[in-house]
């Protein structure tokens, strides 16, 4: 008898947790509040519209004030895409560092097509007015790291393999370079300094490149710039032809070391002009556009934002790029005017349609 009544108390309280466990997973499934469907929602960016995937995408943004581990006071700006499995995320960080110099550090990590990218700008600003950029990117693709650095004053960018960083001295900004023996070397001539001297003596920005490149001085080492192209003219003002220029300039001292070209390079004639990529703001707009203008001017439209080479657009960053973007609105979202690959939408009064249907009923 005791064991009947054992063994109906069992059955009795199984089913108990079985009905409860259903009605749990009911509510939880539903919410009173709705809470957990919509926040699936806000995540996956859809919606019951109908709209197709490649359109669904979510963006977030959150600012804060931090303490740094040496006390600092950092604002911290954050900003997250996703769009179609893919995502980017943007990370800007300010603060005055203990030499009085303005620090803006701003990370950007995008996963695309199995490639993982990121890219960390550190830009300092001086008391006396100088901007110094360093600039790392490394890319991940099939379990190989890639990392290439760069830095930039005044517009004027130069990439480098070499170790380089940013010290006060006398109240002076000074770079140092790391060489393969160990030994620092200062930069004493700045990028932009060394660009225009560069673009001076090859008198071309075809295919530029411009690096700051180690190499051998009799037994020892040491680190200058190497700036390279392709300049295009008519030999004897007669025969289209390309002629490759090199030039290394010291680091320390600004003067040529060695300029490479061939002996009949005085006979082509033409290509003393360079492509830049011209800022003009409109307002609240920003444009870009292509233009080609004289070697000695270079300098003076770096020193104003522009940058040597032709524009490359990327849509979703607020900056258009004539015949290239026909709107650009600072996002990647469809149905707002301007598509998710900056070209201009034709949109219907959908609203007031709606309206006076309602209206009409």
């Amino acid at each position: 008898m005791k064991k009947g009544v054992n063994l109906s108390l069992i059955f009795l309280v199984t089913l108990g947790l079985v009905f409860s466990v259903g009605v749990f997973s009911a509510e939880s499934g539903s919410g009173s509040d709705g809470s957990d469907a919509s926040s699936t929602d806000s995540v996956s960016g859809s919606s019951n519209s109908g709209s197709s995937s490649d359109e669904k995408q979510e963006e977030t943004k959150e600012t804060t004030t931090v303490t740094d581990e040496e006390g600092r006071q950092v604002e911290v700006e954050t900003k997250t895409k996703t769009k179609n499995g893919e995502t980017e995320v943007k990370e800007k960080r300010t603060f005055l560092d203990e030499n009085g110099n303005k620090v803006v550090i701003e990370t950007k990590t995008e996963t695309k097509d199995g490639k993982t990218e990121s890219i960390v700008k550190r830009k300092i600003e001086t008391p006396e007015g100088i901007e110094v950029t360093f600039k790392t990117k490394t890319e991940i693709r099939d379990g190989k790291e890639k990392i290439t650095s760069s830095i930039e004053v005044e517009g004027a960018e130069v990439n480098t393999e070499l170790s380089v960083k940013q010290e006060i001295k006398n109240n002076k900004t000074i770079l140092k370079a790391e060489l393969s023996t160990g030994v620092e070397q200062e930069i004493i001539v700045l990028p932009d300094e060394a660009l225009e001297i560069a673009l001076n003596e090859i008198k071309s920005a075809n295919n530029f490149t411009f690096e700051i490149k180690e190499i051998a001085d009799g037994e020892t080492r040491k680190a200058v710039f190497q700036a390279k192209a392709l300049k295009s003219g008519r030999l004897l003002g007669i025969f289209n032809t390309e002629v490759d220029l090199e030039a290394l300039i010291d680091t320390e001292t600004g003067k040529i070391i060695k300029t490479n070209r061939p002996w009949w390079a005085f006979l082509v004639v033409g290509g003393d002009k360079a492509d830049v990529c011209h800022v003009a703001s409109e307002g609240n707009e920003t444009k870009v556009v292509n233009i080609n203008i004289a070697i000695p001017a270079v300098k003076a439209h770096l020193a104003h934002g522009d940058t040597l080479g032709k524009c490359t657009a990327e849509c979703g960053d607020l900056i258009l790029v004539e015949s290239v973007e026909m709107c650009d609105d600072g996002n990647l979202v469809n149905g707002d005017g301007c598509s998710s690959i900056c070209e201009i939408e034709q949109t219907t009064p959908t609203t007031n349609s709606s309206v006076s249907g309602t209206l009409a009923n």
